[in-house]
């Protein structure tokens, strides 16, 4: 059973709308589905909102409330016909849980009336969706929960954390925080102490300090942008997929590779239609997948997408170095593998040597192919978010602003698409290129 800490127990007791900023991986995922299941449990007849900015997010939280609810009560959720679904839990008091993706602007939720409304990684969910879903709440006097970790200073997200207008009962926890002051349980031991403690420490000496500040201190951070604005994404994601293999020419494949244990692999295929034509045709992601997994899986897109070029990060300390390795001695993909490391060597105005973040140089590139409306992309959440959720940071140097580095929280789909579409692109320019970047 989970052991709640004391921030979780007293943001879940909050009756008020309330809003929790937060750093990575502190359980606030699991405090608003615990907040979700006892809203449920004590308002009979009432109706749960989860939204997120994705279907699988919001289905996880739902599946974590379904959780909480054995624990707390098993004896109160409904069965046969209204047994619980992906999207929906019903309880024997008459109230509902209900999981919904928002979209870009929320299209597919106004209809609905409801008492409680929850927003998981609110701070990537547009203030379209936000307009359209407070409404619901007009007539039941229902409760607003967010949370999220910050994500610049814009937004729904910003202003209710901002709360001028005195609407929300603010909760702000940080990584170091809750791992520092969680008390030894059966569920947190010594040990995921010890490591969650060594995992802050590289993560502080990797990172630039605001980036450290946002992702793992909770901090609404100056300087830090979106890299892709919200109007080119939806300029560009307008695609539906095409059924394969309806397209087995010029087609190109980027992966992003998940470390196990949480992270996500993704697959990610641009179609080259035409001189400076492209257009994204597949997106496929899979949670906490073996390396073996990943091989087959890629083995089994190069026989159906038959692409040009295969793309994934093979540099020093990756997950792609052995992968890259039994490709190369495969004599299906041996001539098509690409090892795209994120840096690489390059010269600087005077000749010298110095390093470069080449996982900039493809980010640059897919911006700039989708400015030219060289690109369209495929018209999915998952997509639009990963797109969203990168940021970069810029520094004032010698009078200048100039960008540090680019990250993000949900890169992974993002990851994949800016190998295939550098590949897409730099296969037009040389087609007998062997790629070592």
């Amino acid at each position: 059973m989970l052991q709640l800490d004391e921030w979780q127990k007293d943001f879940i007791a909050s009756p008020d709308d309330k809003i929790l900023v937060s750093g990575r991986q502190t359980g606030k995922s699991e405090a608003m589905a615990y907040d979700a299941a006892q809203f449920a449990l004590t308002h009979g007849n009432s109706t749960t909102l989860i939204i997120s900015r994705t279907e699988r997010q919001a289905q996880e939280l739902l599946i974590k409330a379904l959780n909480f609810l054995h624990e707390i009560n098993k004896n109160a959720i409904a069965k046969g016909k209204d047994r619980p679904t992906q999207s929906r839990v019903n309880l024997k008091n008459g109230a509902q849980l209900l999981s919904l993706p928002t979209g870009i602007a929320g299209e597919g939720i106004r209809y609905l009336t409801i008492h409680k409304l929850l927003a998981d990684e609110a701070q990537l969910i547009p203030d379209d969706v936000f307009t359209a879903v407070t409404p619901m709440l007009l007539t039941t006097g229902g409760k607003i929960s967010l949370s999220g970790t910050p994500q610049g200073k814009r937004g729904f997200f910003w202003k209710a954390y901002e709360n001028s207008l005195s609407q929300w009962k603010v909760f702000q926890v940080n990584s170091e925080q809750v791992v520092a002051e969680r008390p030894i349980s059966d569920t947190w031991q010594q040990w995921r102490k010890d490591a969650a403690l060594n995992h802050l420490a590289r993560e502080k000496a990797r990172m630039s300090i605001k980036q450290y500040a946002q992702e793992y201190l909770g901090m609404f951070v100056e300087d830090l942008n979106q890299f892709f604005p919200d109007e080119l994404i939806k300029k560009c994601c307008i695609l539906k997929r095409p059924l394969p293999p309806a397209l087995k020419e010029n087609n190109f494949l980027g992966v992003d590779i998940g470390r196990l244990g949480g992270d996500e692999t993704t697959y990610e295929i641009i179609n080259r239609f035409k001189e400076n034509h492209y257009r994204h045709v597949e997106s496929i992601v899979k949670k906490q997948q073996l390396t073996t997994q990943t091989e087959q899986e890629i083995l089994g897109l190069n026989l159906i997408w038959q692409p040009i070029r295969i793309g994934i990060d093979a540099g020093s300390g990756s997950l792609g170095v052995g992968l890259y390795d039994r490709f190369m001695d495969n004599p299906q993909t041996k001539r098509i593998i690409v090892a795209m490391n994120n840096r690489k060597i390059s010269l600087d105005r005077d000749g010298k040597s110095k390093q470069r973040i080449f996982k900039e140089d493809m980010y640059d590139n897919l911006l700039a192919m989708m400015e030219r409306g060289e690109i369209l992309l495929l018209d999915d959440n998952e997509v639009e978010t990963s797109l969203k959720s990168v940021q970069v940071e810029f520094a004032d140097e010698d009078n200048s602003v100039s960008k540090v580095r680019i990250f993000g929280s949900y890169t992974h789909i993002a990851e994949g698409l800016i190998r295939s579409a550098y590949l897409a692109k730099k296969e037009k320019i040389n087609k007998l290129a062997i790629y070592y970047v």
